[in-house]
């Protein structure tokens, strides 16, 4: 919304400082700024709930890209008709001898306003989609130079990965393949709502990280792991229709100190390196010795050990591949008490 107040005052600071209108339509600097601020909010709000249901029909990919790319459009036409009509009747209502509304929409100023729209209406769509492809957290990281050089976090870390994938892969085909982790990678999105960000997707595994290591955060990356697993039961309809079988998941959950850099020349990113990356990923690779589909470090099991949301059951110690001393490994489980929906573990957790 304030962008797009703010693309409406360089405009009118543009036509009306320092320029003579030519048009038969008198728009005082004043009321440009008026237009702006009152318009600006309303668009920015308008262009919002456009994008979100945009996202939403690009999600299901069931309707083909022409038909997106249409609906765009008229999203993009409507806006400008919206804000067309709006700026009349507000300059209606100021100025008493106001003109015709065709005349004012045929103005050559008219036309300088509509290219300024669509433009803005563009940026802000091609900077959306940037911004998903990216991720939020990591466009903002890389545009203010947080990471431009290496700086110590520490981090939770959440891996989870599909099990058995070889042999999935092998018995429906590669094509089908491909659509099953798109699917279950849309729905596992849903642990963002536990306050998890999307680091890396690396095959079939997805990698999410919780900025510091704190009881409330532990619970978070926990909470959404078991509320994925929740919401897969629920859809188990729909992949057993189209797939034959409900994909089965792993996870390992770990946290510590980190580094945080920005790599790559031509394509930029936000890596972390560190000891607690490799150790969240062996502890998730453990998950298959020991069959559980959940193993967290004593790191997260000391976190959310007083949390009577949680029943926690120590597996074994082992020593992992890589290191010299040996980590403690826990299973988790909501205890029955807590067996609540997605959304009331949500509230709890706030």
């Amino acid at each position: 919304m304030i962008g797009w107040s703010i693309s409406f005052i360089f405009f009118s600071i543009f036509r009306g400082v320092g320029t003579i209108s030519t048009g038969t339509v008198k728009i005082e600097f004043s009321e440009g700024i008026l237009l702006s601020l009152l318009i600006g909010p309303v668009c920015g709000l308008i262009s919002a709930i456009n994008q979100q249901y945009f996202e939403k029909l690009v999600n299901q990919r069931n309707i083909s890209l022409n038909k997106l790319f249409l609906f765009k459009l008229l999203n993009s036409l409507f806006l400008l008709v919206f804000i067309t009509l709006s700026c009349y009747a507000i300059l209606f209502m100021i100025q008493t001898d106001f003109t015709g509304v065709l005349t004012f929409i045929s103005q050559p100023e008219s036309f300088v306003a509509y290219l300024n729209i669509l433009i803005t209406d563009t940026f802000f769509s091609l900077f959306r989609r940037v911004s998903i492809l990216l991720g939020e957290e990591k466009v903002w990281k890389l545009l203010n130079g947080k990471y431009y050089a290496p700086k110590q976090e520490d981090k939770i870390f959440l891996f989870i990965d599909l099990k058995d994938s070889t042999s999935i892969a092998e018995r429906i085909g590669h094509l089908k393949y491909s659509k099953l982790i798109q699917d279950t990678f849309n729905d596992i999105a849903l642990i963002e709502n536990y306050g998890g960000e999307i680091y890396q997707y690396i095959g079939d595994e997805i990698v999410f990280t919780w900025n510091k290591v704190t009881s409330k955060k532990a619970m978070n990356a926990v909470s959404g792991f078991i509320g994925f697993q929740k919401f897969m039961k629920q859809k188990s309809d729909y992949y057993i229709s189209n797939y034959g079988f409900v994909p089965v998941f792993k996870a390992g959950i770990h946290g510590g100190r980190v580094t945080a850099v920005e790599v790559g020349k031509n394509k930029k990113e936000v890596a972390y390196h560190g000891d607690t990356i490799n150790t969240t990923s062996r502890i998730q690779n453990e998950c298959n010795t020991f069959n559980e589909t959940l193993l967290i470090s004593q790191t997260i099991a000391d976190l959310i050990k007083d949390y009577p949301s949680f029943s926690l059951q120590k597996i074994s110690s082992i020593k992992l591949r890589g290191k010299s001393i040996e980590t403690s490994l826990y299973n988790v489980h909501l205890q029955g008490q807590l067996q609540k929906t997605d959304k009331e573990v949500n509230i709890a957790l706030s």
